[in-house]
């Protein structure tokens, strides 16, 4: 499109025009009147507007209106027509960004030397996607995961049957693909793996049977079921480095040493300081990274140390501040107020042939949250003393129920058959006298600070185990092959990886505003092979799209286009 003129006598008036090609011949046509001058520059606003180059301006603008118009697609529908029998019309896309992810892990390298070993025709690359892909997009059972598979942009070219043989070549080469990841992922990501975080956790079976690793033990979760316990390593930056599995009855202090002494072996790694807690602090684990090379900073149970150790913690002297190291007694502590310091002490120790520096720590801010917790506690414990309700005896260390002392005696001392309930002074004197302290052990001569900051960092750990439970939802587990079930924990791992990895890139927004962005990323089919977004554009699908260099967020896309985004993506 262009500008043509016409003058009068008292002004110039403005047309945009297009040229029409008929044969050899060659048309000017009016496509729009601007008006003179004056109407021109009384429509824009404008009394000082240089005309001519706004002219030029909207005829650019109008050119590339028109040219969008031819581009454009028309899809018609008729309101009389039913749409086809089982015809799936709303597809996933999310799972571009996860195959991205799992192509950038190794995983095509990790299938085809699989498939290479064990000579079986059934598609290992596409259907090992698929299973942590639905892990993340839509956590079900392995007959929920192949039907949700169906919705995604690329159906899948397997049976059902093949999904399960998927889940016996995954346990046979379980510390292969594990062992792969790593190597892969220290070489494409950002890892640090000279200091490791370690805990264990565990899994129930909706079954009342023990069977193999299926064992009755101590359910965090406090369910009568048989459970199956996980061990994981985390690296510095709190993505997965190796996990293990194990029976639901064994100690998990005797599940690190092993654990540790394969993924050094077989990872290469030459230094490393193991972080955990208190439930894995015992003189196997202590000793066997009390060496060269190695180390631990484990946190310290005071209330079970001895007695020395705590007449040294209560001592009221030797209390420094953390960053001038001024020195502090106790008791002037808790007399400060709006206090946001750190305050420790230390001292080595010789227990079992293990020198260790305990190091106490103790905090103003953190003691009042933990009155502050106890005080609303004491309130429901009076509520209930006042309704002089049955009580059963609490279960749980954090049950308020634990600070209501139960009597069935009367103001004679003889027994009685009613309870008698009252609040349990002695109890909480007792607790209130452990708020503010933490206490850690560790065979490191480093600066406390560090120390602390790195031994801070296990709410990684402790995160991680809530996204595989309820993000994940690894649990309960409804398999009964020990093979079957370790490749489900394998398949909670990757992902577990994956979604570690892609919130790494997106660092300003959370694990569940990720995961719920990845889940409503669907497309519409309307017709022609023609896809519209079926989910709301948002600051974090625009992020996404900016981290993987590719879109899905326009207003109409071919089945040619995903489709190259699908290649791109998964090989």
């Amino acid at each position: 499109m262009f500008i043509t003129k016409s003058k009068s006598k008292n002004s110039t008036f403005y047309y945009l025009a297009y040229s029409k090609r008929t044969g050899k011949k060659v048309s000017t046509h009016i496509f729009e009147a601007l008006g003179s001058a004056d109407d021109i520059r009384k429509k824009v606003g404008d009394p000082n507007l240089d005309v001519d180059t706004w002219t030029k301006a909207y005829a650019k603008q109008k050119t590339l209106e028109m040219k969008e118009d031819k581009e454009r697609i028309t899809v018609s529908f008729a309101p009389a027509n039913r749409i086809n029998h089982k015809t799936i019309r709303h597809v996933h896309i999310g799972y571009f960004f996860i195959q991205k992810i799992l192509k950038d892990c190794g995983l095509t390298k990790i299938s085809d030397k699989i498939k290479k070993e064990g000579q079986f025709k059934f598609d290992l690359n596409q259907i090992m996607r698929y299973l942590v892909a639905s892990r993340i997009l839509a956590p079900s059972s392995k007959l929920s995961t192949f039907e949700f598979s169906k919705h995604f942009f690329e159906a899948p070219n397997f049976a059902l049957h093949d999904v399960y043989r998927t889940l016996e070549k995954m346990y046979e080469y379980k510390d292969f693909i594990q062992e792969s990841l790593y190597q892969t992922t220290h070489n494409n990501f950002k890892r640090n793996s000279s200091i490791l975080y370690y805990d264990c956790t565990n899994y129930f079976f909706e079954i009342e049977e023990e069977k193999g690793i299926r064992q009755y033990g101590l359910s965090k979760e406090h369910r009568p079921n048989p459970i199956v316990q996980m061990g994981l390593f985390l690296d510095q930056y709190g993505l997965p480095l190796a996990f293990d599995i194990f029976q639901g009855n064994k100690n998990e202090q005797a599940s690190l040493k092993p654990i540790e002494q394969k993924i050094i072996k077989d990872y290469g790694l030459d230094k490393v300081i193991i972080c955990c807690d208190a439930g894995l602090n015992s003189c196997t684990n202590k000793k066997f990274n009390d060496i060269t090379n190695r180390g631990f900073i484990m946190t310290y149970s005071l209330k079970k140390a001895k007695q020395v150790i705590k007449d040294w913690v209560f001592e009221d002297s030797g209390w420094k501040r953390d960053g001038d190291g001024k020195v502090f007694r106790l008791s002037e502590i808790k007399e400060l107020e709006n206090d946001y310091h750190i305050y420790y002490k230390e001292r080595w120790i010789k227990e079992n042939g293990v020198e260790e520096r305990i190091i106490v720590s103790y905090s103003p801010e953190y003691a009042g949250y933990q009155e502050h917790l106890r005080s609303k506690q004491i309130i429901r414990a009076e509520a209930v003393i006042s309704s002089n309700k049955k009580l059963r005896n609490h279960q749980k260390a954090t049950d308020f129920k634990r600070l209501i002392a139960i009597d069935y005696t009367n103001e004679d001392g003889v027994s009685a058959k009613e309870q008698h309930l009252s609040l349990n002074s002695e109890k909480i004197a007792e607790e209130s006298k452990w708020d503010g302290l933490y206490c850690i052990s560790t065979n490191l001569e480093d600066n406390i600070k560090i120390i602390l900051q790195v031994h801070r960092q296990r709410w990684k750990i402790e995160e991680s185990f809530r996204i595989l439970k309820s993000e994940f939802k690894a649990r309960p587990v409804y398999l009964s092959r020990e093979s079957r079930i370790y490749s489900h924990f394998l398949t909670c791992f990757m992902a577990l990886l994956v979604e570690r990895i892609i919130e790494k890139n997106l660092v300003q927004y959370t694990t569940k505003e990720i995961i719920t962005t990845l889940r409503s990323m669907q497309l519409c089919e309307i017709g022609n092979k023609q896809y519209i977004p079926a989910y709301t554009r948002t600051v974090i699908t625009d992020k996404l799209h900016d981290v993987f260099k590719f879109n899905t967020d326009y207003e109409i896309m071919s089945f040619k286009s995903l489709n190259e985004i699908n290649k791109k993506t998964k090989s």
